[in-house]
């Protein structure tokens, strides 16, 4: 449930306590792979809400080293390791590290086997690797864009798949790969129409999360581009989502 709220965009807050309190039911229970679920998540939210690393005293709080550790030792938690590496990937782009967010991804991308049916960590697998590969695109050296461009184009292609069966549910992030596969190929007007789609496809569907996302990098699109003003528009919409 804590996923899906994630991926719908609910109030960090609110979910972070939630999953909170799952967390203790799990460690309770001894359901250990879930608890390591709960923990990526965890450590997802408090990156997003500038929240300080977790304290011993804390009921969350697991050594992020031993986790990872137990998941390069135990195949038997393969899907709890899967799922961790995705919320890695996740954080890790929202603080704008994205060569590790790669990182994240490939980690994750070896697991995803465990998890072919759970679309709340396969969506956003597929959804930040693409914008992640976009983001290293901009600084690549010039024999390795072409890698960066062609995994964008794939991530994208398997949410367009996704978005054209439910495009409520998959259609803004698939819009927001294509507004960056057309950055990239430097299709400026495409580029603005799309990244116009996506906010709208956003609003609409009531996902205040990617709405804001859509609004940064559009901001960020018109900044480079040298519109400061609306570049300004854009990045206050983002911080009103």
């Amino acid at each position: 449930m804590s996923a899906l709220r994630l991926a719908a965009g609910d109030p960090l807050e609110d979910v972070q306590a939630e999953a909170e309190r799952h967390l203790a039911f799990c460690r309770y229970a001894g359901f250990h792979m879930v608890v390591y679920c709960f923990l990526g998540q965890l450590q997802l939210m408090r990156s997003l809400r500038g929240q300080p690393d977790l304290q011993k005293n804390d009921p969350a709080s697991s050594d992020e080293a031993a986790v990872e550790q137990v998941f390069a030792q135990d195949p038997s938690f393969s899907i709890s390791a899967c799922w961790y590496w995705v919320r890695k990937l996740q954080a890790r782009f929202h603080v704008g590290d994205y060569a590790s967010a790669l990182e994240m991804a490939a980690r994750a991308e070896r697991l995803l086997w465990t998890s072919p049916t759970f679309f709340g960590e396969l969506t956003e697998y597929h959804f930040y690797s693409a914008l992640a590969h976009a983001k290293v695109w901009d600084s690549a050296p010039k024999a390795e864009a072409p890698g960066h461009h062609q995994a964008l184009a794939a991530h994208h292609a398997r949410l367009a798949n996704w978005a054209g069966r439910c495009p409520d549910t998959f259609g803004s992030r698939a819009t927001l790969a294509a507004a960056e596969v057309a950055r990239i190929e430097d299709r400026v007007l495409d580029a603005e129409g799309l990244y116009e789609e996506a906010l709208r496809s956003a609003s609409t569907a009531g996902f205040a999360n990617i709405e804001a996302l859509a609004s940064e990098m559009a901001g960020q699109f018109y900044r480079k581009s040298g519109f400061e003003r609306l570049a300004r528009s854009y990045f206050a919409n983002a911080s009103s989502c």
